[in-house]
C-alpha cells in the first residue's frame, strides 16, 4: 500500500475504536466489523457522501436528525461527512458528554469559536450534565432507602424511565438544538426531582422507625428494670 500512498493502519485504528471493544472483547456480534461498511468480495471504499449513510444503517436516528440539523447542508457543501468530523471512521472512541464542548475532548471548537455558538453548545452540555447529575444523586440516595429496607421499586422504575430520556437528549444533540434538548430534559429533571423527594421521605421514615424503636427499647428497659426493683422489694418483705 505503501507505493499507492495508501495507509494500512485501519485496522490497527478500529482494534481501538468502540465497535472493535464490542465484537472483539465482549463478542457482540451486532457490532460492525470491515465487511459492514465495506462489503467483502467487492470491498470498497465509502466515498464521503455515502460515509453518514453507512454509519446510518445502525444510527437511524442519529442520521435523520443531522440530516434536518443546520449542520447537514454546510457540511455537504464543504464534502464533508458529518460523522466523521466528530466521530472518526475507524477508530470511533466511546461517546462522552464532554465531546459537546469546545474544551478537552469536546470537537466543537474545530469548527466554533463565535460567542452565539459557543453559548449554544454549553446551555446544551449544561442541560445533559445537569440532569446526569440529578439522576446520580437520585440514585444514591435510593440505594441508600433501599439498603435500609424501604419498598422504593415503583421509584427506581420512575428514575430508570429518566434515565431514558438522558439518553433521548444525547440522541437529540444531533439536532443541534438547545430547545429541542430543553424539551426532554426539563420534564426529566422535574421527573427526577419528585424521585429524589420520594428518596428523601423514605430516608426519613427509616429515621423515624429508628427512633420509634430506640424508644420502644427505652420503655421496655424502663419496665424491666422497675419490674425486677419491685420483684426485689416483694422478696424483701
Amino acid at each position: 500500500m505503501a507505493a499507492y500512498k495508501i495507509p494500512a493502519n485501519q485496522f490497527d485504528k478500529y482494534r481501538r475504536s468502540v465497535h472493535a471493544t464490542a465484537l472483539l472483547d465482549r463478542h457482540d456480534l451486532a457490532a460492525p466489523s470491515c465487511n459492514n461498511c465495506h462489503g467483502n468480495h467487492g470491498a470498497r471504499p465509502p466515498g464521503v457522501d455515502s460515509v453518514a449513510g453507512v454509519c446510518g444503517q445502525c444510527h437511524r436516528q442519529e442520521k435523520d436528525l443531522f440530516g434536518k440539523s443546520p449542520h447537514a447542508q454546510p457540511f455537504q457543501n464543504l464534502g464533508l461527512a458529518g460523522c466523521v468530523v466528530c466521530h472518526e471512521n475507524h477508530e470511533i472512541r466511546k461517546t462522552d458528554d464532554r465531546m459537546l464542548s469546545t474544551e478537552g475532548i469536546g470537537v466543537c471548537s474545530a469548527c466554533h469559536s463565535d460567542d452565539a455558538s459557543m453559548l449554544k453548545i454549553r446551555n446544551m452540555q449544561s442541560s445533559i450534565l445537569k440532569l446526569r447529575l440529578d439522576i446520580d444523586t437520585a440514585s444514591e440516595t435510593l440505594e441508600r432507602a433501599e439498603r435500609a429496607g424501604m419498598e422504593i421499586s415503583k421509584t427506581k422504575f420512575n428514575l430508570e424511565q429518566v434515565h431514558a430520556e438522558l439518553v433521548k437528549a444525547r440522541v437529540s444533540v444531533h439536532a443541534f438544538s438547545p430547545e429541542k434538548i430543553a424539551e426532554l430534559t426539563n420534564p426529566a429533571m422535574t421527573m427526577t426531582a419528585a424521585a429524589h423527594k420520594n428518596a428523601d421521605r423514605a430516608l426519613e421514615e427509616v429515621a423515624f422507625r429508628r427512633r420509634g424503636l430506640g424508644y420502644a427499647l427505652i420503655a421496655i428497659a424502663v419496665t424491666i428494670i422497675g419490674l425486677i426493683l419491685k420483684i426485689r422489694e416483694i422478696e424483701s418483705r
